[in-house]
This record gives structure tokens, sequence and C-alpha cells, in this order.
């Protein structure tokens, strides 16, 4: 009867000990939530600075399109001077077509940097789906240990019973 007792503590000691160790398991699962959310937020600021710098490079292209066209009036307004005017187009066209080009491969970069983050944050999210997984898979097995021990414990509790019932058999025999 002593020794069923000791495994009665023993087995709700282990029970206790599963269920801190399910709740740490929840505050971790929680933790890399939260800390997926913070990087996730991050590098959501980071695209959108770089979308806005693409914004911004945009318009300044278009502004030099729009400059473009004002030299273009000049030169049908300043006949005068057409030829100064034919290399001043001539320049402005070259300048505009090189800083076209400099845009244009900035933006591709730009692109290929938004691409790689994109990427990044994917594999980041398959990892945190696998760990998720892993983590239910081991709480689920927590459980089912919890429902053995549980099982466990009524049928020590039977036994207990039984032993008792015989301990009393053996005393009348006596």
């Amino acid at each position: 009867m002593e020794k069923a007792d000791p495994i009665m503590e023993m087995l709700a000691s282990m029970e206790k000990v599963l269920k801190a160790e399910s709740k740490v398991l929840q505050e971790k699962i929680s933790s890399e939530i939260n800390s997926l959310n913070e990087r996730i937020t991050t590098e959501n600021k980071l695209l959108q600075e770089k979308i806005d710098n693409l914004t911004s490079k945009v318009d300044n292209l278009q502004q030099g399109i729009e400059s473009l066209g004002e030299k273009m009036d000049s030169l049908y307004n300043g006949i005068e001077n057409l030829e100064e005017k034919v290399e001043e187009i001539d320049e402005a066209i070259e300048e505009s077509m090189e800083d076209l080009d400099d845009s244009l491969e900035e933006i591709e970069e730009e692109m290929d940097e938004v691409e790689d983050a994109l990427e990044a944050i994917e594999d980041r999210a398959d990892i945190f789906d696998a760990r998720v997984q892993i983590i239910h898979e081991k709480t689920d097995l927590i459980w089912q240990v919890i429902k053995e021990l549980r099982a466990d414990k009524s049928e020590l509790e039977d036994l207990r019973e039984r032993i008792q019932v015989l301990e009393k058999k053996l005393d009348k025999l006596e």
C-alpha cells in the first residue's frame, strides 16, 4: 500500500512537468511568432523604402523627360541659333539617355534586391512552418503520454484496491 503512493506522487509530478513543458513550448511558439512578425514588419518597411526610392527615381526620370520636352520647345522657338540649339538638344538627349540607362540599371538592381528579399521571406516562412509542424507533433506526443499516464494511474488505482482487498482477506485468515 505504501509503494502505490510514491508511484501516484511520481505520476502526478510527471504530469505537472509535462504540463509545464507544454506551457514553455507554447510560450516559445508565441515568442517565435512575435519575432517573425517583427522581422516581416522590418522587411516590409525596407521594401516600402525601396519602392519609395524607385518611385522617386521614376519621378526624376519623368522630370528629365519633361525637361527634354522644354528644350525641344526652345529649339523651335530659337531658329536663329539653330546650330547651338541642336548641340544643346543632342547633349541633353545624350545625358537623358545616360540618365535613363543609369536609372534603368538602378531599377533593375533594386528589383533584384526586392526579389532576393521576397525569397528570403519565403525561406523564413518555410522554416517557420516546419518548426510549427515539429512543435505540433511534439505537443501531440506529450498529450498522448499524458493520456497513457492517466490510464496507467487508473490501472494502478485498481491494482491498489485489489491489494487492499487481498490484505484484508489475509488479515481475516490469520
